[in-house]
């Protein structure tokens, strides 16, 4: 009998730790295009710990990116980045990296492709028990492991690849995509950037700044809606605002269909917030002054206190949403983001943001099934893809537009 516990306690240390723990090939690889630039496709990796597995993965990267864009005819190159979330890895058998090798392939196909295209999967243990099943269990032993890689190794791969891609004021295009886990390194790394850049820029003379990238995807990120809400403040606090003609700067999708984030996060959060609660360390807002800091539903101004944004993702959050994602009213083999246009109580919407952070739902489940289901749908992939030919294709390199403003309400 004894036996049998210790079997079960191993077993399940197994699934919660993971046992999937290796380097894989370093890949790189090169494939034409269509106006005959040379484009690339090569994998940077990081261990669990959040360091980088092999140092030449990533310098051959910067080297990689400085040499495309030198020896461009447009002077410029194109960098799309893209990091995994659960259940992937950086296998070049991996459904993710196929998927993206697609999209890079058809991006660089484009008849109005004129500059070369460079493709980066960065890589670490999102599957680190592929055990179909049993898989499922490593939910929250892959969201620790994803809060160590959104570190400081990777604020500085991140930051470096930004800078090497849109150095010394040229016109090259830097697109970077998270899924899942993959979500939350991105939106952690690039929220240190975006303030970084905003306030440094506030103290010249009144020019407006360039983003440090120009588009970023995050398919049903698997971060606290707590940490969405803190870089939207901070967005909010320098003055970033959406212009009226301005696609996004960054697009949040979360799907209703996502069981991941809509049901194991917050179980799996529930217990580190509300001891976190108890213990005092939440702010006790207006509302929770007269009693629980549990109960309080809102800051006091009709939105969800922190209690509860430590429990959910940003899109599960009905206040956070700014914009839905629906099949084309007009035409059902197309999807389309439009803005949210009426809010949880079937009132008109009133978004809550205003930035160029778009935070999108899928309400129906049907264009996104489930957490790891972003590439099935061709409507949905298309549509992406007119973002990202939006972000990289303009005349100008995308600039960040500053307006006094007020912060939101907390």
């Amino acid at each position: 009998m004894l036996l049998v516990k210790v079997l079960a306690f191993l077993l399940v240390a197994l699934l919660l730790v993971g046992c999937n723990h290796k380097h894989f090939e370093t890949l790189q690889e090169s494939f034409p295009g269509r106006n005959g630039n040379t484009n690339h496709l090569l994998n940077i990796q990081f261990n669990d710990h959040g360091d980088l597995w092999d140092e030449a993965e990533y310098l051959n990267a910067l080297a990689l990116i400085r040499e495309t864009r030198a020896q461009s005819p447009t002077g410029r190159v194109i960098v799309v980045t893209y990091v995994h979330g659960w259940k992937h890895n950086a296998n070049a058998d991996d459904s993710d990296y196929q998927h993206f090798r697609s999209l890079l392939g058809r991006m660089a196909m484009a008849p109005e492709r004129k500059s070369p295209l460079i493709g980066i999967y960065i890589g670490w243990r999102g599957s680190s028990f592929p055990v179909p099943i049993l898989e499922n269990l490593t939910f929250w032993s892959r969201h620790g492991a994803a809060k160590r890689v959104a570190g400081i190794r990777m604020t500085e791969v991140l930051s470096q690849l930004m800078h090497a891609t849109k150095a010394s004021g040229n016109a090259s295009r830097f697109v970077i995509i998270g899924h899942s886990f993959g979500g939350r390194v991105v939106e952690t790394v690039l929220a240190q950037s975006m303030v970084s850049v905003l306030v440094d820029n506030e103290t010249e003379a009144g020019q407006q700044p360039k983003a440090p990238f120009d588009l970023a995807i995050l398919l049903n990120t698997a971060s606290e809606a707590r940490q969405t809400f803190q870089f939207i403040e901070a967005l909010h606090s320098v003055g970033l605002q959406s212009g009226p003609q301005e696609g996004p700067l960054v697009l949040g999708i979360t799907s209703k269909g996502d069981w991941a984030t809509g049901a194991m996060f917050p179980v799996g959060r529930c217990f580190p917030s509300l001891g976190s609660a108890l213990l005092g360390g939440m702010r006790r807002d207006r509302e929770a002054q007269a009693g629980s800091i549990l109960l309080a539903t809102s800051n006091g101004d009709g939105y969800p206190g922190q209690f509860y944004q430590s429990m959910w993702t940003a899109g599960h959050m009905w206040f956070m949403r700014s914009h839905e994602l629906v099949v084309d009213p007009q035409d059902a083999r197309r999807v389309k983001i439009l803005p949210l246009a009426k809010g949880e109580d079937g009132r008109p919407a009133q978004p809550w943001n205003g930035t160029p952070y778009w935070v999108v739902h899928e309400p129906t489940g049907d264009i996104i099934k489930n957490h790891n289901d972003i590439w099935r749908d061709a409507r949905l992939v298309a549509c992406l893809e007119g973002y990202i030919a939006g972000a990289i294709e303009g005349a100008q390199p995308r600039r960040l537009n500053l307006r006094p403003m007020l912060p939101p309400k907390r």
